[in-house]
């Protein structure tokens, strides 16, 4: 042990005087296992809600009312609805950038409303709502741009027609911390319905992350049988080159269940060593 510590110094002795001064500190762009920003490219799927719910559209060029009530709703016919979903709407003055609500796709008694509500993250793990206060509350279209950094957390409001403006109120209240707390009695009361997406998919981590410089995403909003509404993810990350960048860190099913089976004979296999060992040893007689 002496002897090691000698031979430690000497190298250290010997460094020092190859190399004066302080050595540099290597700054790599990405430090393994650190999250690090790269570019995304996310679009949001709500056809798994549209049934029901009412979402803003943005009008484009050569765009025409009949023309969006047949693409959006199935049927030029629901122009009339359209245009009672929006009374201020004058068509003649339309314009590229214009928003307009779009009815629900079915004919339902009470449609609800989808909104975008945003606020700034306090950490890196923290998202829930009511950890800050509302940075901004908006109608939701399809062709929205939502956050991609960890900085700012997001998430979406379900609310039918009675609740709507007791929602955009307290949006729009001073005193947000306070607005915030009486939204979540809103949502424990079941008078609306919140989904925390948060999606950050432009933070990378892991081994891959330095191979990974473009993520594709697509946050799928569905509603399941017991009503209630939750977000679902679908990522690909690509490489300089545009290939696909496997994520070793999370198995696959049959990955999982070739680990369980070798964890299982590994266990088995200690437990015949011990019996073997047990059987092994010797009684001696007493004299």
């Amino acid at each position: 042990m002496i002897s090691t510590l000698f031979a430690s110094c000497a190298l250290a002795l010997l460094s020092a005087h190859e190399h004066p001064g302080p050595l540099p500190v290597p700054r790599p762009d990405v430090v393994p296992g650190f999250p690090r920003g790269v570019r995304v490219d996310g679009r949001l799927d709500l056809s798994g809600v549209r049934d029901r719910c009412c979402v803003q559209y943005v009008v484009k060029k050569d765009d025409a009312l009949f023309a969006i009530a047949a693409r959006e709703l199935g049927s030029a016919g629901r122009l009339a609805d359209l245009l009672a979903l929006n009374p201020e709407l004058e068509p003649s003055r339309m314009t590229v950038g214009t928003r307009i609500w779009l009815p629900a796709r079915a004919a339902v008694t009470e449609p609800l409303y989808l909104y975008m509500a945003t606020w700034d993250r306090p950490s890196f793990d923290d998202a829930e709502l009511g950890q800050a206060p509302l940075k901004s509350l908006k109608p939701l279209a399809e062709t929205d741009a939502y956050p991609h950094t960890g900085d700012v957390a997001w998430g979406i409001f379900v609310v039918d027609e009675r609740h709507r403006e007791g929602l955009l109120a307290l949006a729009a209240a001073k005193d947000r911390a306070r607005s915030v707390a009486e939204i979540q009695q809103m949502v424990k009361k079941g008078k609306l319905s919140f989904v925390l997406v948060d999606s950050h998919p432009g933070v990378v981590a892991g081994k891959a992350a330095d191979r990974v410089v473009r993520v594709k995403e697509t946050v799928r909003i569905v509603r399941g049988k017991d009503g209630r509404y939750a977000a679902q993810f679908e990522r690909k990350s690509f490489d300089k080159k545009n290939r696909l960048v496997p994520h070793k860190e999370s198995l696959g099913t049959k990955q999982q269940a070739w680990l369980l089976l070798i964890g299982l004979m590994g266990a088995g296999w200690l437990v015949l060593r011990g019996r073997r060992h047990a059987a092994s040893v010797a009684v001696t007689p007493a004299t």
